[in-house]
């Protein structure tokens, strides 16, 4: 799981006991829901705190614009921005497949969070994240992952990652265990 994790984007400690891994696609509306909340409260209690090191890995299959804005996020993590592109994907998320998430507009988002809008826009436009983002979706779906937001505790899957508690059982759990 080490690995899976590290082929994503993470933050937090590296040395944390525990890692959290979730796969996601940006128009999953429980995905919204899980980053809104749970997640949010997880950060706050265990991130922020260095006991558990939170990673995002793309599981992008809703559709076309899934994985143009899995690829977005890509071009803003070159820039430096894969958090705070990643936030405002969630915070401005609209209906599956309706044409809102356009170049366009992923190009707008990339200025609100600072990032060259030029260099954004060509890396954008080039695809060269395409095979990354199918790579992680491939793997999510090797893994058995069958739904978004699935998320797994130290490799341990989270049963129903919107219930706060059932996530935050598991990490107590693990950091019970110790290293």
């Amino acid at each position: 799981m080490a690995r899976l994790a590290s082929g994503g984007h993470s933050t937090g400690s590296p040395d944390a006991p525990v890692t959290i891994l979730e796969f996601s696609d940006f128009q999953c509306p429980f995905c919204k829901t899980f980053w809104a909340g749970p997640l949010a409260q997880i950060k706050k209690e265990f991130v922020e705190t260095g006991q558990a090191r939170f990673a995002y890995r793309h599981m992008a299959f809703i559709g076309p614009e899934s994985i143009l804005a899995a690829e977005a996020s890509e071009c803003a993590a070159e820039l430096g921005q894969f958090f705070p592109y990643h936030d405002l994907l969630f915070r401005n998320q609209a209906p599956e497949n309706t044409g809102y998430f356009t170049h366009e507009r992923f190009a707008a988002f990339a200025q609100q969070v600072g990032v060259n809008t030029e260099q954004f826009s060509g890396c954008l436009s080039s695809r060269k994240y395409q095979s990354k983002v199918a790579q992680s979706t491939d793997e999510a779906l090797a893994l058995g992952v069958r739904r978004t937001p699935t998320v797994f505790v130290n490799g341990r899957a989270v049963e129903n990652a919107l219930d706060v508690q059932a996530v935050r059982s598991l990490i107590l759990e693990e950091l019970k265990r110790g290293p």
